[in-house]
This record gives structure tokens, C-alpha cells and sequence, in this order.
């Protein structure tokens, strides 16, 4: 099991073009953030003990640098909307709240097409 040391919180944001062909579901977007990402959605309030180490256990089994969450989310993003046309426009960045250290956020953004994403894959996406 990881050492599990500090928490860090996380803020994904998204941008997505769309039109009256293409359209996005908000839901869509959140669950494909919390899936990929977080693996299982957010809570913000934990109610059982076995729930919290459930939550805990899943964060820090898989640890993401912010520009890691970038590229996982973008690359997803593109899995997911197969039919957005290759021109649309992408902005996916990603911010962690450093809990032991504040003044030291970290911060990583992407702005692309889904042609690009797909053409180069998410290990090409320069963040």
C-alpha cells in the first residue's frame, strides 16, 4: 500500500468547443474527468471510516503529477467524443492546492484540437 503522507486537492477545469452538430453533455465531461482520472467520482464529505480509506487508498494508489492529469483528461476527452470534428478546440488544465507547502501550487494547462490528440497521442501532448 502507498505511504500515504498529505492530500492534495485538485481542480480540473475544461473547455470544450461545440455546435448544434456537436454537443457535450455536462455530466459527460464529469464523469469522464472522475473516471480517467480520479478513478470514482468526488466526495466531499466522507461518512464511514471504510469509505474514507476506500478514497484514500484509491487517490494515492495512483499518483498524477498535474501535467499527467492534463494529458490523461485531454486524451480521454478525445476517446470519449470520437465524432468532434479533428479542428475543435480543447483547453484542459489542472491545478493542485499543496496543502504542507502554500505558496507552491502547481499549475499545468493544454490548449489543442482533437485532431491533435489524436494524432499524436496523449504520451506526444506537450502540456
Amino acid at each position: 500500500m502507498p505511504s500515504v503522507t498529505h492530500n492534495q486537492r485538485n481542480r480540473v477545469r475544461v473547455i470544450t468547443q461545440v455546435s448544434e452538430e456537436h454537443q457535450v453533455e455536462a455530466d459527460d465531461l464529469i464523469d469522464t474527468v472522475e473516471g480517467g482520472v480520479v478513478g470514482g467520482a468526488l466526495l466531499s464529505v466522507l461518512k464511514r471510516m471504510d469509505e474514507g480509506g476506500k478514497f484514500v487508498y484509491r487517490a494515492h494508489s495512483r499518483p498524477m503529477f498535474v501535467e499527467d492529469i492534463v494529458r490523461e483528461v485531454a486524451a480521454s476527452l478525445a476517446e470519449r467524443f470520437r465524432d468532434m470534428p479533428d479542428s475543435y478546440t480543447l483547453e484542459v488544465s489542472s491545478e493542485s492546492d499543496e496543502s504542507i507547502h502554500p505558496p507552491h501550487n502547481a499549475y499545468a494547462r493544454i490548449s489543442t484540437t482533437y485532431g491533435e490528440i489524436r494524432n499524436i497521442g496523449r504520451e506526444g501532448l506537450r502540456v
